[in-house]
């Protein structure tokens, strides 16, 4: 807080709260450990991946009774996943009929007409990957 022209800086510590580091940070999961494995998901791929990647993070367990220490080193294995169907969406001048079903073209848009080109020009097959997927 303030008052007038003078600061005023409050310190709390509570490092006296806790009563021990947390421990087994190498061995997630077991017993003995005061962290777990996660693995977020959007229950898609049997529940692994998110957005194209399957993710794990060690993280402490709820129950554990104790604190990370300032220097706590955040571990989290990335892994690729393989795309699907979920993974695309129609393209511009393409539409899905029925819920989840092939990209068609759109009667109610006009395709754009080939500008003049030199090697190739990109043609659609009517779908794009989502981004950020």
């Amino acid at each position: 807080g303030w008052q007038e022209d003078s600061g005023v800086l409050i310190y709390l510590d509570f490092g006296e709260l806790h009563e021990r580091v947390c421990q087994g940070h190498d061995a997630a999961d077991s017993k003995s450990s005061d962290y777990e494995l996660w693995t977020p998901s959007d229950g898609r791929m049997g529940g692994k991946c998110l957005l194209g990647h399957k993710i794990t993070y060690t993280r402490r367990k709820r129950d554990a009774q104790c604190f990370n220490p300032e220097k706590h080193e955040h571990k989290e294995m990335k892994e690729h996943c393989a795309c699907t169907a979920e993974d695309f969406e129609c393209d511009y001048g393409y539409m899905r009929k029925t819920q989840g079903g092939e990209c068609v073209r759109d009667p109610d848009v006009e395709p754009e007409e080939t500008k003049e080109c030199k090697d190739f020009y990109y043609v659609t097959r009517g779908y794009r990957r989502v981004a950020g997927d």
